[in-house]
C-alpha cells in the first residue's frame, strides 16, 4: 500500500484517474489470505468478479460516440 499511496499522491487532481484496491485478492486478481508467493501461479483459480465488472466499466466508459 506504500506504493499505491505514492501513485495516490502523485496523481492527486487528476479528474480521469481512479485508483482502486482491492484488499481480499492477491496480486492476480483471484482471492486468498496471506502473502502472496509465487507458489500462486500453480493453483488454479478464477479473476474476481468485481475485478471483471470493474475493467468493463472502465473499457466501456472509453467508448466515444462518432
Amino acid at each position: 500500500m506504500k506504493d499505491f499511496e505514492s501513485w495516490r499522491k502523485a496523481l492527486a487532481g487528476r479528474a480521469n484517474v481512479t485508483l482502486t484496491t482491492y484488499p481480499a485478492l492477491n496480486h492476480l486478481f483471484i482471492a486468498g489470505s496471506g502473502k502472496s508467493t509465487p507458489a500462486e501461479y500453480g493453483v488454479p483459480g478464477h479473476v474476481a468478479p468485481e475485478v471483471i465488472e470493474d475493467i468493463a466499466k472502465w473499457i466501456l466508459g472509453l467508448k466515444t460516440e462518432p
